[in-house]
């Protein structure tokens, strides 16, 4: 007994000062985007020792240019102007003859005549023996006035304009906006002997390079980034995804590709892929956030690990969490991704070198992290609520 009430006046001590303890994200630890967004106009630049050696990151924070981040609720958009399509559906409108594709926040047009394009490369196929090689650049890295593609005169201006005449086209009267956010320029054809696995040399001199440009839509100046299911290891775990939203995870894109290669001179063939929301509530006005050093230590920990091993890009914008499964309507939280390269259990064995991943890799992800927190989000979950369960917000 003598030894138990010695503890009690510790005991009271601790109780009395847990309210003066800091939490991990106490509302003063709190501030307004105007304020995260001059500490993040000096950048990431930071050297982190992990397993493997040194990762440096050098990179610009991209953040929006807004006076506050609401938290929205939105829908999806489908055209008014075109038939709802179950599947690709080819319209005969004359001279032209698309494929399109239209349904809820999925816009495609394929064109301007798909049969046509489709018969002539089955008539002139690609020879067997040739590699093509593509350029990928953020738009942070890109120039909007070069054509990058080879052979291939359309540069990034061009396809925002192909963008917004579809835009104007098929979906009048709405208010959509989108900003440039990717490119991916095929810039070169060589032969290759796939046997030996090996370049032989300058191949197809004929042929001329496609070029794909990607877009993030803004709501309220605020760019989509990309769903939560995007966010984890394996997107297609759980098997309960959104049927409505879970393909917003790929972007919007215009697509650009001349036909010289197939026969076909002077012609080219147009992909222009919408993904289209639209506001339909305001959970918050405007949602405060925690400073750029927590969120820089959070991605740094995963650095230090050696499970991030590369980092290109971190930006903030919304993160679409879905609601129910046949739910009509997404939510949007503002927060931070990086996109960068994780490692995997095959990689680890091969020991590839990090400075030679590409966005088409497996190991190619993105890493989200709460805004309000600064805590990562758990990218290895596979259970069947970790797309619905959005973060509580902070006020």
């Amino acid at each position: 007994m003598k030894n138990r009430r010695s503890l009690r006046p510790l005991l009271l001590a601790v109780i009395m000062l847990l309210p003066l303890l800091p939490l991990p994200a106490a509302a003063g630890s709190l501030m307004p985007v105007t304020e995260l967004i001059k500490q993040a106009e000096a950048g990431w630049h930071q050297s982190y020792q992990s397993p493997a050696g040194e990762v440096r990151v050098d990179i610009p924070i991209l953040t929006p240019k807004v006076d506050s981040l609401p938290v929205l609720r939105v829908r999806a958009l489908r055209s008014g102007v075109v038939p709802q399509t179950k599947t690709e559906q080819v319209f005969d409108w004359g001279d032209e003859k698309p494929r399109i594709v239209n349904s809820d926040g999925y816009f495609q047009y394929y064109g301007p005549d798909y049969e046509r394009r489709v018969k002539a490369e089955e008539e002139n196929p690609m020879p067997e023996d040739i590699m093509t090689y593509s350029q990928v650049l953020y738009a942070e890295q890109a120039e909007e006035d070069v054509a990058y593609a080879l052979k291939n005169p359309a540069t990034v201006r061009d396809m925002s304009r192909l963008r917004d005449e579809m835009l104007a086209r098929f979906f009048p009267g709405e208010e959509l906006h989108f900003e440039f956010d990717m490119l991916e320029a095929e810039v070169r054809a060589s032969l290759y002997d796939w046997n030996r696995d090996k370049e032989l040399g300058p191949g197809w001199p004929e042929y001329r390079g496609s070029l794909i440009v990607s877009y993030n839509q803004l709501l309220r100046g605020i760019p989509f980034l990309n769903t939560i299911q995007g966010g984890y290891k394996d997107s297609l775990a759980g098997k309960a995804e959104s049927k409505m939203f879970s393909h917003f995870w790929w972007k919007s894109y215009a697509y650009y590709w001349p036909l010289d290669n197939f026969g076909l001179a002077g012609e080219v063939q147009i992909d222009v892929v919408i993904k289209a929301l639209k506001e339909d509530g305001v959970l918050v006005e405007d949602m405060k956030v925690c400073g750029i050093d927590k969120v820089l230590a959070a991605y740094g920990r995963l650095i230090e690990k050696g499970e991030l091993i590369r980092v290109d890009r971190l930006q903030l914008g919304y993160v679409g969490w879905y609601e129910s499964r046949e739910s009509e309507t997404m939510r949007l939280l503002p927060m931070w991704m990086a996109e960068g390269y994780m490692t995997r259990p095959s990689t680890k064995k091969r020991g590839k070198d990090p400075s030679t991943l590409g966005i088409r890799d497996a190991e190619h992800s993105y890493i989200m992290v709460n805004a309000q927190t600064g805590e990562l989000i758990d990218y290895r979950r596979e259970d069947r609520k970790r797309s619905y369960d959005m973060p509580k917000i902070l006020h």
